[in-house]
């Protein structure tokens, strides 16, 4: 029951997310409008469209005043929301170390929001989000000094890639990858990089394939590190199985 309890609660928490992805970035204030409102026709939703997953089912996806399609990104946050809350609550409980997974979950997925819409990883989400965690984890498991070494890890990776490439990636993913490497350690940081990478390069193959994209097309990185963190932090196990036998011949 606490488990079905916390996915619905995801859920709705979600359709939340979606918002502040939506706004923050573009320096809307997320309680003004309260209502969220139609992007298309700027239409204030009412209660029967602000039903997580349902309301986009039941109107197949088009906005009931204007007609026009959804982005089906909105129902896919809020289950994948819904569905991470459940399992940290699987896994830890009521805890403190849940709440704190909870608030990183929350902030990766409020970066696959933004970045995907706007190419954009706001500070106003990531800074605060950083200096929390980072307290939360050294009150949690101490190892003040290795929280700060993983922290610094995440960050100096990307930072190195871009001054490699002379761009290619933004500060904002610095930053990102900063609370990946908190939030996994170091070494587990390094794999789940491997996994966005082989993510982000699957995908813009295919649409270089389709005539879609180009090499010059720029494509957003903070979904695929988000994603690759939540995959690597919960089937940790069979990703070092992969990573050690196929890139490193183990």
């Amino acid at each position: 029951m606490e488990i079905a309890f916390t996915a619905v609660f995801g859920l709705v928490i979600g359709s939340f997310l979606n918002v502040v992805g939506l706004r923050i970035p573009i320096g809307e204030s997320i309680t003004s409008p309260a209502r969220s409102y139609c992007p298309s026709c700027k239409h204030t939703l009412g209660s029967l469209d602000l039903i997580p997953v349902l309301s986009y089912a039941f109107s197949l996806g088009k906005c009931r005043y204007c007609g026009k399609r959804i982005s089906p990104l909105y129902p896919m946050i809020e289950l994948l929301t819904g569905g991470v809350y459940g399992w940290i609550v699987y896994q830890h409980g009521w805890t403190f170390a849940g709440l704190l997974y909870g608030i990183v979950f929350s902030v990766l997925i409020v970066v696959c929001v933004s970045d995907w819409t706007y190419q954009l990883i706001p500070d106003a989400v990531m800074l605060p989000a950083l200096v929390l965690v980072y307290i939360g984890f050294g009150l949690l498991q101490g190892h003040w000094l290795m929280h700060l070494i993983d922290l610094s890890s995440g960050a100096i990776l990307i930072t190195v890639i871009i001054l490699a490439s002379r761009g290619g990636m933004g500060e904002g993913d610095i930053r990102l990858n900063a609370l990946i490497g908190l939030l996994l350690g170091w070494k587990l940081m390094l794999v789940s990089f491997v996994l966005a990478c082989t993510q982000g390069s699957l995908l813009g193959g295919y649409l270089m394939l389709r005539k879609r994209a180009t090499r010059k097309t720029a494509i957003p990185f903070g979904p695929y590190l988000a994603v690759a963190a939540l995959i690597t932090f919960f089937w940790a196990d069979p990703l070092l199985f992969w990573y050690n036998r196929f890139l490193l011949g183990i």
